[in-house]
């Protein structure tokens, strides 16, 4: 599968997780259902690429994919978390594949009319993913960022405000070359 297709599969996990939560009527924070997506459809080698601001290919294109559902009007993103609307909880059913999903979001496909919401699930169902969010409500994010971390053979932590090299590639980028003898000694 194409890095596309794999984001269109995990833009597709989002909106179904959103749906599940939306029950429960709370507004999860986006990094919990970015990481829920990736754990759910694990980056490929080439997704977990890290990108110059050490986040893995594959969250950049998720990330940036998920204003498509915003713009749809199918998801909001705030501060106080990301919400379903109605719409997006019609979309669900209306594109219930990924194919129909990414088809409907490239082409700016509206939702049929009189397209139902989807059914509460009973109370049982209801209370089930608050049960199991609960018991680890960061074990997601934990679990994905670990997933990464084995998968790109990378042991992420905390990451430099910068970095210096020293070399004789200076004039190549546009720079002075480094010099052992201007060396400021701290």
């Amino acid at each position: 599968m194409s890095i596309r297709d794999n984001t269109n599969r995990r833009l597709k996990e989002v909106l179904d997780i959103m749906a599940a939560g939306s029950w429960l009527d709370e507004k999860p924070n986006g990094g919990e259902v970015l990481a829920e997506a990736a754990a759910r459809i694990p980056f490929t080698k080439e997704e977990s690429e890290l990108l110059s601001g050490g986040i893995p290919r594959g969250h950049k294109n998720l990330t940036k994919a998920t204003a498509d559902l915003v713009k749809a009007g199918w998801i909001t993103k705030g501060r106080a978390g990301w919400g379903i609307t109605d719409n997006g909880l019609r979309a669900t059913i209306a594109f219930n594949t990924v194919d129909k999903l990414a088809d409907a979001l490239s082409n700016g496909t509206l939702i049929p009319a009189g397209t139902p919401l989807p059914e509460q699930p009973t109370e049982a169902a209801a209370k089930k993913p608050a049960a199991k969010k609960a018991s680890a409500k960061a074990a997601p994010a934990k679990s994905a960022a670990k997933k990464k971390a084995e998968v790109a053979d990378v042991v992420l932590g905390e990451q430099p405000a910068s970095v210096a090299l020293a070399g004789d590639f200076g004039e190549a980028v546009g720079a002075e070359n480094w010099a052992r003898a201007t060396r400021v000694s701290r």
